[in-house]
């Protein structure tokens, strides 16, 4: 059976976003959510992680 998940992104969306999105997806039948791990950006370019 397919099954369809959310990525939570904490390096770009602030916390109580990110608990609403995912309370949201749920409920919109997502199967799961999983998030991400990146305390800094991957690149130099990229700036800063202010939500991490």
């Amino acid at each position: 059976m397919l099954q369809i998940g959310y990525t939570m992104l904490c390096e770009q969306t602030p916390a109580r976003q990110l608990v609403r999105d995912v309370v949201a997806a749920q409920e919109a039948g997502f199967a799961y959510a999983v998030i991400s791990d990146h305390y800094f950006p991957w690149l130099e370019e990229m700036g800063h992680s202010p939500y991490a």
